[in-house]
């Protein structure tokens, strides 16, 4: 196995995880929660984007994933990579 199909196999099995969590999540969301998100439309396709949450649990990372129709990439305070645990 080559260096770059290593890489591709790896990218789509990403790929595949990502989208088999992000639908489980939604189905969750929708059918425990009942979310629903306003505004879909107005969020553009491409391009950079920026989404400013104001979070109220550990959850938000992910409702943020799941309800968003985008890939969410975050960032947080080196906080979180500090002290026992770093971050997992």
């Amino acid at each position: 196995m080559t260096y770059q199909n290593k890489f591709s196999i790896l990218g789509f099995l990403n790929n595949c995880f990502f989208f088999v969590l992000k639908a489980i999540g939604v189905f969750i969301l929708k059918m425990l929660f009942h979310t629903q998100v306003e505004l879909r439309e107005k969020i553009p396709a491409r391009g950079p984007l920026i989404v400013a949450a104001n979070h109220f649990s550990y959850m938000d990372p992910i409702v943020l994933q799941s309800m968003f129709p985008r890939r969410v990439s975050f960032m947080m305070t080196e906080l979180y990579y500090e002290g026992r645990g770093k971050w997992l």
